[in-house]
């Protein structure tokens, strides 16, 4: 009964927002150190910034994958 508290949802998104905040920020850190012309970096930081739950998740995942690489 513990999820139905009124205070969860408020406690559940606070968390959520600063998981995400932290990892948008890391995905930044990350995309300024990789080796990629500045146009490429830019469009990155605009998907990251704008579309943010999308562009986090595919920045990681292209990166982990191996499929970022230097243009």
């Amino acid at each position: 009964m513990e999820f139905l508290a009124p205070n969860f949802g408020l406690i559940f998104w606070t968390m959520f927002s600063l998981v995400h905040l932290i990892l948008c920020i890391v995905a930044v850190l990350k995309l300024a150190t990789l080796p990629m012309r500045y146009e490429t970096k830019f469009a990155w930081l605009v998907a990251i910034l704008l579309v943010p739950l999308f562009g986090v998740a595919t920045f990681f995942i292209l990166r982990k994958s191996g499929q970022l690489k230097a243009v």
